[in-house]
Order: structure tokens, then C-alpha cells, then sequence
């Protein structure tokens, strides 16, 4: 029981340190297609985990803000035939104001600007992490000049 305990006890002190070692490649194509799916998950997977957090936070905040003022209520007042008046509260068929258009299209381009450059920025986050883990592939012409293209692996 005492060789089971101290065996378990060695594992979890000293497998994280070895997987910490570890060298992982990541796919820049998977990075993008995360990315695609949901704002910042291709940085959280390249290992820019806080960086990803905050666009996917932007743009949650830009989406509510576009939903926000799409869906707010609009307090209407009815009078009766004694003159007493009522509030009543309505989300359809009524006009958006100029602030609130603009606040809308303001919104929605600074959502849709952060979710185009987030796609390009996890492939550059991808690249960087297998360039840091000391993976580099690419493609460049000949060193001596001539044609053609030559393979380049770092391991």
C-alpha cells in the first residue's frame, strides 16, 4: 500500500513537468477553422489562451450591443377617453432613432473587423508557437539562387 501511495504521489508531482517538456506541433488549418467556428478559440489552442478571451469578450460585447438596442423595448403612452394614461411597453413596429442606428452599425463593424482579423491572427499565433516549440516548415527559393524551391524543416 505504501509503494502504491509513494508511485502516485511520483506521477503526479513529476508528470506534469514532463508533459510540460513536450513538444507539440499544432495545425495552423485546425487554428483557422476554430477560429471560424467561434472568435477567439484558434488563439486559446495556439496556447494565447488570455488573448483569446479577450476577442471572444469583444465580441460578446459587440453582439449584445447590436442585440441590446435591436431588441429594447420602446415605452408607449395611451390616454383613455378620461384622460387617464398608460405605459405599455412594445419590441415591434417601432422606428430605431439616429443614435440608435448608428450605435447598431457602429457595433455590428467593429464585431465583424474583430472577427476577420481574429481568423488571420490565429494562423499568425499558430505559426509563432511552432516556430517557439522549434517546428518550422516553409517554402523558399534555392539558397544558391537557381529555380525553383526548396523544404525547410527545423526539429
Amino acid at each position: 500500500m505504501k509503494k502504491l501511495l509513494v508511485g502516485i504521489l511520483t506521477a503526479a508531482i513529476f508528470a506534469p513537468m514532463a508533459w510540460s517538456q513536450q513538444k507539440i506541433q499544432k495545425d495552423e488549418t485546425l487554428g483557422i477553422l476554430l477560429s471560424l467556428s467561434s472568435p477567439g478559440i484558434g488563439q486559446i489552442y495556439a496556447g494565447k489562451t488570455w488573448r483569446g478571451v479577450g476577442i471572444l469578450a469583444a465580441e460578446a460585447v459587440c453582439f449584445g450591443v447590436v442585440a441590446g438596442l435591436v431588441q429594447r423595448p420602446k415605452k408607449i403612452e395611451i390616454k383613455d377617453v378620461k384622460g387617464d394614461s398608460y405605459d405599455i411597453m412594445a419590441n415591434r413596429n417601432m422606428k430605431l432613432s439616429n443614435g440608435e442606428i448608428a450605435g447598431i452599425a457602429t457595433a455590428a463593424l467593429a464585431g465583424l473587423g474583430i472577427y476577420v482579423w481574429q481568423v488571420f491572427d490565429a494562423r499568425k499565433c499558430v505559426n509563432q508557437h511552432n516556430k517557439e516549440q522549434g517546428f518550422e516548415v516553409g517554402l523558399g527559393a534555392l539558397p544558391n539562387g537557381g529555380g525553383g524551391l526548396s523544404l525547410r524543416l527545423n526539429f
